[in-house]
């Protein structure tokens, strides 16, 4: 094998077959729910699906198959993204988001 490959992590996109491929990748199951949540209620009739990273082939010789590892759940705290909101905050609950 050569090249370092280092481990991607998990992630998960949001898509909906009405607007074209999805734009960011989500760190957990649970933060890409409230962000396909917040779309469908923002686009009312339109399916919004959750899809998971699996993993990915990637072209070389020979062709290698990469799983990405499991990403841990990442604590709330000052300085990180509300997933509901995506303000960056201490999330005190004045953004009025729903319950994690």
């Amino acid at each position: 094998m050569k090249g370092n490959l280092a481990m991607p992590e998990k992630y998960w996109i949001i898509w909906n077959p009405e607007r074209g491929l999805p734009k960011f990748r989500h760190p957990s199951f649970e933060f890409a729910k409230v962000e396909a949540k917040r779309l469908a209620l923002l686009h009312p009739g339109q399916e919004f699906h959750v899809l998971e990273s699996q993993g990915f082939m990637k072209a070389s010789e020979p062709c290698q198959w990469i799983t990405p590892k499991a990403t841990q759940p990442r604590p709330w705290g000052p300085g990180t993204p509300c997933p509901a909101c995506h303000q960056i905050k201490d999330h005190n609950g004045d953004c009025q988001c729903p319950p994690f």
